[in-house]
């Protein structure tokens, strides 16, 4: 099925993005719909998130189907954020508990090793042997990241995507997606469009 003109609606940290879209088709799509059924965007799937409505009018001899997907990003919405160090070189010898309520003491780099820790610990992420991310959500630190305070965190059965936003809360450092992967940075606030004042300009007052 081909989805022609669409919506799309993401927050740079806000949930999981949706794609809103209408389909006309000759037959009736009703019984056919699945929770496989998806389409990609940006490098991530999107899913139904219901079955789809239809109906028909007299202007068209085609069904209309209403679709709502959502970015398969909402498994970050329902995976707890887990006390796990993994991976090639362990951090000298980081207490680890593999529970969902710890605290633990660190910078923004360690964070993020811990972010990723959590993800290879649920499956959402693989990597292989050399610890190369193959598949699956990752975290990475942007460049343009200078804070290295070192400050205390803690967690109580918090599930990944509250785990995220402690990124922005603890360090002050937002974050973005980039299909599946994380950036935890300011790369993403860059605007390249100047804009001027004046009859001539983009902005009139």
């Amino acid at each position: 099925i081909e989805i022609g003109s669409f919506r799309y609606d993401a927050k740079r940290m806000g949930g999981a993005p949706t794609i809103t879209a209408s389909i006309n088709h000759p037959t009736c799509l009703d019984d056919v719909w699945t929770d496989m059924v998806y389409t990609e965007l940006n490098g991530e799937k999107y899913f139904l998130k219901q079955t789809p409505t239809s109906s028909k009018n007299n202007e068209d001899e085609r069904y209309r189907h209403d679709l709502i997907l959502v970015a398969e990003r909402v498994i970050l919405d329902n995976t707890y954020f887990f006390d796990a160090v993994v991976g090639r070189p362990v951090e000298n010898d980081v207490p680890v508990t593999n529970s969902t309520k710890f605290n633990f003491y660190g910078d923004i780099v360690t964070f993020v090793r811990r972010m990723n820790a959590s993800l290879q610990y649920t499956g959402i992420q693989k990597v292989d042997e050399s610890g190369r991310v193959v598949s699956g959500y990752h975290v990475v630190l942007d460049n343009d990241v200078t804070n290295r305070d070192q400050k205390p965190i803690s967690f109580d059965s918090a599930v990944f995507s509250q785990a995220l936003q402690e990124s922005y809360n603890t360090f002050g450092v937002p974050f973005y997606f980039d299909g599946k992967t994380i950036h935890v940075g300011f790369s993403n606030n860059i605007i390249d469009e100047v804009l001027e004042y004046g009859v001539d300009g983009a902005l009139l007052s």
